[in-house]
């Protein structure tokens, strides 16, 4: 919405305008998705989705935790489980395989979003006449 950055976008060649116009429309389409995974696990895991998470795990669930002698040797394999009952929370068990697979695919479709960022950033270079 920003009017240089507009004005960058429409220096760059069409291809790639397409391209950012269709990755911006799955991005909206998905937007209920990515704000429910921006708020339980972007940036930060929140303390209430941990909790809702652990209450409502399966007690034969587990995991792993290595502990090493400096802190790049120590792994914390649980956070896969924590993450996914996080992703299924409130999900019924005989539907939890299926939201995991949804999800996963879901966000597998959003990833050529990192590649366009470039293109994003290079766009704000060029109309910022920073490069």
């Amino acid at each position: 919405m920003h009017r240089e950055f507009k004005k960058g976008l429409a220096s760059r060649p069409s291809k790639e305008r397409d391209e950012f116009k269709k990755l911006v429309k799955q991005l909206n389409a998905e937007q209920q998705l990515v704000k429910q995974l921006r708020d339980s696990l972007g940036g930060h895991v929140l303390e209430g989705a941990v909790q809702k998470a652990l209450d409502g795990m399966h007690p034969e669930r587990l995991g792993f935790f290595e502990v090493g002698k400096i802190l790049n040797s120590t792994h914390y394999k649980f956070a896969i489980e924590l993450v996914a009952e996080i992703l299924v929370s409130g999900v019924p068990d005989n539907q939890r395989v299926a939201r995991l697979e949804d999800v996963f695919s879901r966000l597998g479709a959003l990833l050529p979003i990192i590649a366009i960022t470039d293109q994003i950033v290079l766009t704000y270079l060029i109309s910022r006449d920073l490069i």
